[in-house]
């Protein structure tokens, strides 16, 4: 859901206390790492980074939020809700509209944590369905839509230090995303391959009386794929930069 948001997030908080080789770009805050008030720092970074997430930047390898884009996500579960599903290319629209919570940093450790906050985001997307949504049979294939309200979002990163070459370059040791849904409005066209109208409404006004429930199966599912990448990121940069050259003394 929220994909490359935090991907820019990420970025944002990185090259906040480091010095990279190239020229860094005027609308990033440089913070030095040993700012007593390295946090706040980082916080007006990201801040004045905001702006430029709506169009994406090119030179940071951050794509357009406007809007995000998540190739798949696929969920199994076998619970109060025994279905498999996926949904492909979903397209998310809000993330730029985000509220810094907070950020806790610790570069004696390498140890951060960012909240954030997302008034709304809207999704569509398209879905495949088939299983059993509490003793209810329900299956089809076609568009998602959701409307998701009152998001809570955290990140938290561990790093750790490996030998490159003869030099010393990080790796995420760490990596974990949570989010938090206070409302959502979900509705899947062509429920039943369209062939029973009456139950694929009765199924939708379900889902949406239980979204709370729906919601619990596929959050861990999301989250996985959310740290996974980030993961990807972090680990593509880090290799490229041993840590000599990406602190400051």
């Amino acid at each position: 859901m929220n994909t490359s948001f935090l991907s820019a997030a990420f970025l944002a908080l990185f090259y906040s206390h480091v010095v990279l080789s190239k020229e860094i770009p005027s609308y990033i805050k440089i913070c030095n790492q040993t700012d007593p008030n390295l946090s706040a720092c980082i916080r007006k970074s990201i801040l004045s980074l905001r702006p430029y997430l709506y169009d994406g930047i090119p030179e940071l390898d951050v794509p357009s939020l406007n809007p995000l884009l998540v190739p798949e996500i696929k969920v199994a579960q076998d619970s109060g809700i025994q279905i498999e599903s996926s949904f492909r290319n979903i397209s998310v629209y809000g993330a730029t509209n985000f509220r810094l919570r907070s950020i806790r940093s610790d570069v004696s450790s390498d140890k951060f944590r960012l909240k954030i906050w997302f008034p709304e985001l809207a999704m569509q997307g398209k879905y495949n369905i088939q299983g059993v949504l509490l003793m209810l049979p329900i299956r089809g294939h076609g568009m998602a839509y959701g409307n998701f309200t009152d998001i809570d979002g955290v990140l938290a990163m561990k790093l750790k230090r490996v030998k490159k070459n003869g030099q010393e370059h990080y790796k995420v040791d760490f990596m974990q995303t949570e989010f938090n849904i206070g409302g959502a409005k979900i509705r899947l066209d062509n429920l039943f391959n369209g062939r029973d109208k009456e139950l694929a409404a009765t199924m939708n006004q379900f889902i949406n009386e239980n979204w709370r429930m729906v919601a619990a199966e596929v959050r861990p599912a999301l989250e996985k794929i959310i740290s996974d990448q980030l993961t990807e990121v972090a680990d593509k940069f880090f290799s490229a930069f041993p840590i000599s050259k990406l602190f400051t003394s």
